[in-house]
């Protein structure tokens, strides 16, 4: 399986479920480098989307094993040679958040860590005390005002931290744990939990502004466009909300389970796939279908250009696709 793959100048990187990370040429397809975790021991997974920078791509990995050691990569991005790894027991799935020289990411047992990002070093820990790792899966990604890390993990607490120094300068219990990532908007941090609910809380504050209650468990990485919040409702939904969370504005069902990691907004449209093969584009306003697409394998991570879509499939097949409304003017 093909991770999220991320769009980098004349480059595609993305990890893969087989251990290796890779980079290819984005105009050709050609394999530039691979780097097998093999050599560090256990082929590791790869979940989250790479951090890119000039110089390197810094992503997570995970083996959701007992006694399992996995790291957080920083690969060079002209040679895929590991500048450095930082150990993180059963790993990461978050996409990772940077900020002038940290770069921050949670881990699937809930610690929230500040990395040096020339070094890999660990500046600082949060421990959120989780004890059911896994239940990170769904949990992963974090979000940031650039002073203030936002995080809600598996204890069913959503905190903002000083993200120079990792202390916790306020929590908010949810009462159930958190099934979606957080997003920060207009001030105000959303995020969905297992018992069927999206909140809208202040990030001054972490004071409850805004409540929804749903008819299915809220899941993935939310995302914002068009005054819409859109989530994923339950395993075969996409949905979206107003941001007061008055009420569901829209619901569009897909045929089987969603197999795409998130809801992708590109070119004002949001992008989902599901595991009969169909990769749809919808309208942020109404829900309603624009395009679709039939591919033989499943989408699950989607990178995009201006024009042009990078697909990472369950099988292990990346494409680069122009979609319909594109193809006139490439």
């Amino acid at each position: 399986m093909f991770a999220a793959p991320a769009v980098a100048g004349d480059e595609i990187l993305v990890g893969s479920c087989n251990g290796f990370f890779r980079a290819f040429d984005r105009e050709s397809g050609r394999l530039k480098w691979a780097y097998d975790t093999r050599a560090d021991g256990a082929a590791l997974e790869f979940h989250g989307e790479p951090w890119i920078t000039p110089e390197l791509a810094v992503v997570g990995s995970d083996l959701r094993e007992d006694g399992a050691t996995a790291y957080v990569y920083a690969f060079e991005r002209t040679t895929g040679a590991a500048r450095w790894k930082t150990p993180i027991q059963i790993g990461s799935i978050s996409d990772g958040l940077s900020q002038g020289g940290d770069l921050w990411i949670l881990t699937m047992e809930g610690k929230l860590l500040d990395l040096e990002l020339a070094s890999g070093k660990i500046r600082w820990t949060l421990d959120t005390s989780t004890t059911a790792p896994n239940l990170q899966f769904r949990t992963s990604n974090p979000a940031s005002d650039g002073r203030r890390i936002f995080v809600a993990a598996a204890d069913g607490n959503l905190r903002a931290v000083d993200a120079r120094t990792g202390q916790t300068l306020w929590r908010r219990e949810l009462g159930s744990r958190p099934m979606t990532s957080v997003l920060l908007h207009g001030g105000t941090l959303y995020v969905g939990t297992y018992d069927r609910q999206l909140f809208g809380i202040s990030a001054d504050k972490g004071e409850v502004q805004f409540r929804l209650r749903l008819s299915e468990i809220p899941l993935s990485s939310l995302a914002f466009v068009d005054k819409r919040l859109i989530f994923f409702l339950g395993e075969k939904s996409v949905a979206a909300a107003d941001p007061a969370l008055e009420k569901v504005l829209w619901k569009h069902d897909l045929a089987s389970t969603l197999s795409t990691a998130k809801p992708v907004v590109w070119r004002g449209s949001v992008l989902v796939g599901d595991e009969s093969g169909e990769f749809r584009a919808l309208d942020p306003g109404d829900g309603q279908l624009r395009w679709s697409a039939h591919f033989p394998k499943m989408v699950r991570g989607i990178g995009v250009s201006d024009r042009t879509l990078y697909l990472g499939t369950l099988q292990g097949t990346l494409y680069a696709w122009s979609p319909p409304e594109s193809r006139g003017s490439k």
